[in-house]
């Protein structure tokens, strides 16, 4: 764990609550009983910004307080969803660079426009049951365009 720890480079971790409980070697059901204080023993492992998903999905790392994404419904819960979540989120930081965005700051807005494509989804129709990563990719790019 000490290579994991001591990296030289940014890295951001996007487990659930399962991958949270692997972490951790414990369970899920604990996990979800102090999502805080999982989340914050992920950040002191592993040195990492973290953002650990679910229900009101939390964001942190060890210089930022840990903040809590009140945006997204149960229709995320679905497989493929942290897929588009990471892949926005590598997107993000790339583009960052250009826009002076650090990782930390790449990463709330990643978390931020993923909900909100969802939210939006549900808004128009559109779920909870049945919201596709698919739909959701393009949802966030409407959702992305409208707030630019």
């Amino acid at each position: 764990m000490d290579r994991v720890s001591n990296r030289f480079s940014t890295t951001i971790l996007t487990p659930h609550p399962g991958e949270a409980s692997r972490l951790l070697n414990t369970n899920s059901a604990e996990i979800q009983k102090n999502r805080i204080g999982a989340i914050q023993e992920i950040i002191d492992l592993t040195n990492s910004i973290v953002i650990l998903k679910g229900h009101k999905t939390l964001l942190g790392m060890k210089s930022e307080a840990i903040l809590t994404c009140l945006d997204g419904n149960p229709g995320m819960a679905i497989a493929g969803m942290g897929d588009v979540l990471a892949g926005t989120i590598a997107s993000f930081v790339c583009q960052g660079l250009h826009h002076h965005l650090n990782p930390w700051q790449a990463s709330c807005l990643a978390v931020e426009i993923h909900a909100l494509a969802a939210d939006s989804l549900v808004n128009n129709g559109v779920g909870p049951i049945g919201i596709t990563p698919s739909e959701l990719s393009k949802e966030m790019r409407h959702v992305l365009n409208l707030n630019t």
